[in-house]
């Protein structure tokens, strides 16, 4: 009775032990932990995060898989933003909602990675932008890589997506392909789009600035972005 007892016993404190390793164990692709301050908006606000005048919301319910999310809109752009996707670096300064963090001190490395989920409610010419800065001690102008995210059919796809980054050096184009209404996850190894020069030795130490911009083109276009990501 005692063996079985003890064998009870044994079996119960090895389900608790894997129960607590699956609890405590970090999400994939987080391991090293964020290096930004409230990424997922955890806090309920944008604490951490600097913001444009046109200040993004963060709001919880409203999407299924954040507890909390930044909802980013603006009023209309219309016609403006033919020319932000001929100037592409230009989106960020149109009538868009924004807010950026700096990291001081950044250590990349090859798997460095950039992530965020991105929750879309808008159709083209709308356009979400990523811009990545580095700063390394040595440059006296930061060093950009950017992103940017649109709704398209797959006919306008390349059609964007080389008006884009076309008229940016060191940028990646990403279309939904009309995917309203769900989580779409876009992930990066930093590292595989910086710029050839100065490369990726020369800007360990440098402080990255991380910017994210949403320009609608009409005034019910908005974008959810939560689990914002760099490390």
């Amino acid at each position: 009775m005692r063996r079985i007892q003890l064998a009870v016993v044994l079996v119960v404190l090895l389900v608790v032990g894997v129960v607590l390793i699956l609890v405590n164990a970090p999400a994939p692709g987080n391991q090293g932990g964020n290096l930004l301050e409230n990424g997922g908006f955890q806090t309920g606000d944008l604490s951490g995060w600097q913001n444009s005048d046109i200040t993004p919301a963060v709001e919880s319910g409203l999407v299924d898989n954040a507890t909390y999310a930044a909802r980013f809109e603006t009023t209309a752009n219309g016609a403006a933003l033919s020319q932000c996707t001929l100037h592409a670096q230009e989106c960020a300064t149109l009538n868009s909602s924004s807010i950026s963090q700096s990291v001081s001190g950044l250590a990349l490395s090859a798997n460095t990675t950039l992530s965020l989920a991105l929750y879309p409610s808008f159709k083209s010419p709308s356009i979400f932008q990523v811009t990545l800065s580095f700063t390394a001690p040595s440059q006296s102008s930061p060093e950009a890589t950017v992103y940017y995210v649109v709704a398209a059919s797959p006919d306008q796809c390349d059609a964007y997506g080389k008006l884009l980054t076309n008229s940016t050096q060191n940028s990646q184009a990403f279309c939904l392909q009309e995917q309203q209404g769900q989580w779409n996850v876009i992930a990066r190894k930093i590292s595989a789009d910086l710029p050839a020069a100065p490369g990726q030795s020369a800007l360990s130490g440098s402080v990255l600035t991380v910017s994210l911009s949403f320009a609608g083109a009409n005034s019910t276009d908005v974008a959810y972005v939560d689990s914002v990501f760099v490390g």
